[in-house]
């Protein structure tokens, strides 16, 4: 059975970029598929709990729900900061941004210093304060 912790040897950072558009279209659909088919496998033996699985489908906005299952699940076993973080951006991706920021102040706790708990933090308040924007007459319109 293929494990959460070895999903980093099919899809490594960057090995979602790709310099040519038809690589792109052919590799992704197939990614995707992959990762559903993990999923599945996953399922089908009783897991419940993926915050990696949970990362990926937040990352590529594939399935932003299952995100949040699998994070919020993940949560009840591991209440780290790498579980906080996957349950921030999985609640940011469903819209929830109050939510995901105090899931968001648990990652961050211990400072450390993680690229990718940074980038979450950034987009998370950056929504945040831009949801406290008051609108233009002309967004409006």
């Amino acid at each position: 059975m293929l494990k959460a912790s070895r999903l980093f040897l099919i899809m490594p950072p960057g090995s979602m970029t790709s310099t040519h558009p038809l690589e792109r279209r052919i590799r992704l659909p197939r990614r995707k598929r992959l990762i559903e088919t993990i999923d599945t496998l996953g399922k089908a033996n009783g897991e419940k709990a993926n915050r990696n699985l949970a990362l990926i489908y937040a990352d590529h906005n594939w399935n932003p729900g299952r995100a949040l299952e699998l994070a919020t699940a993940e949560l009840e076993f591991r209440k780290d900061i790498y579980t906080y973080d996957a349950l921030a951006w999985a609640l940011y991706k469903n819209g929830r941004l109050d939510e995901s920021a105090k899931a968001m102040n648990q990652a961050m706790k211990l400072k450390t210093p993680e690229p990718s708990f940074q980038q979450h933090a950034k987009l998370i308040q950056d929504s945040i304060m831009a949801a406290k924007q008051p609108k233009t007459a002309q967004e409006g319109q």
